[in-house]
């Protein structure tokens, strides 16, 4: 059934001033965040969350920091699916003890720091910068860092979802925000931004794609019979000089400038 909500234009606050009930006002929606979570009533009954995931193609990273009152969370989570690997640090923090949300999103940072895990979300006019520290279960160092870009003009989905007067909710969703940055697990390093980039012109389904990317070393080795098994054999000169021909091919090709040219630009 097709409903008509209000575009609201104007920050507001998202409760009454006792924080207990929704304010009129908010019912609507908005392309950028206007709401002021002014949570202050009903201890055990609000939930404040600030989530991202990240997707690349075969990379999967997610992190979560939120406080629901009687629990708080401060996580990371990745996954290749492309090997189906997967690790994190996921603490557990009774009463949310060292979590804290600020009432308008993005308007503090983010941070933990406990249990082998150290976090920070941290927002400016152009993006957010997301990093994290923490050590696998295997025991391998591992940590996070990202830069999810706000291009300007960006919209976001930003509405409040009235159950009732006491019960509602206000979710703010940014999708589609570039991101570029590193996932390091033990000695190996992950890139979210440059998992996977074909040419449009030679896509063709049922077959492997001619990738700009790490993919060519890959078919190299899967080619040369290593069965997988310590140690690797050495790769050709020519396999990484090809490789790197890809990698400075794929980024001509989204900046509009060789990379040569940029170097000499910002030299």
């Amino acid at each position: 059934m097709a409903t008509a909500e209000r575009e609201l234009t104007e920050p507001v606050d998202l409760c009454t001033p006792d924080g207990k009930r929704l304010n009129p006002a908010a019912r609507g929606w908005s392309r950028t965040p206007l709401h002021t979570g002014n949570l202050r009533g009903g201890w055990g009954r609000t939930k404040r969350w600030d989530y991202w995931c990240i997707l690349a193609a075969d990379l999967v990273v997610a992190v979560t920091y939120a406080d629901v009152d009687y629990l708080g969370m401060a996580t990371v989570w990745w996954c290749d699916l492309a090997t189906g690997r997967s690790g994190g640090a996921e603490p557990t923090l009774p009463l949310a003890r060292g979590v804290a949300l600020p009432d308008r999103p993005g308007a503090e940072p983010l941070r933990y720091e406990g249990q082998g895990l150290t976090l920070a979300l941290v927002d400016d006019a152009g993006g957010t910068t997301i990093t994290a520290s923490w050590t696998e279960a295997g025991g391998a160092a591992a940590a996070l860092d990202l830069r999810v870009d706000l291009p300007p003009g960006h919209e976001s989905l930003n509405v409040v979802i009235p159950w009732s007067d006491r019960r509602f909710q206000y979710t703010s969703k940014h999708q589609a925000r570039p991101a570029r940055g590193t996932l390091t697990v033990g000695d190996e390093m992950l890139t979210p931004d440059s998992s996977r980039f074909w040419p449009a012109d030679g896509y063709a389904p049922g077959r492997g794609q001619p990738s700009f990317d790490k993919q060519f070393v890959r078919d190299w080795a899967t080619a040369s019979g290593w069965d997988k098994s310590p140690p690797a054999p050495a790769i050709p000169d020519e396999v990484v000089a090809r490789t790197r021909e890809k990698y400075l091919q794929a980024y001509g090709l989204i900046a509009g400038e060789s990379f040569s040219d940029w170097s000499e630009r910002v030299a």
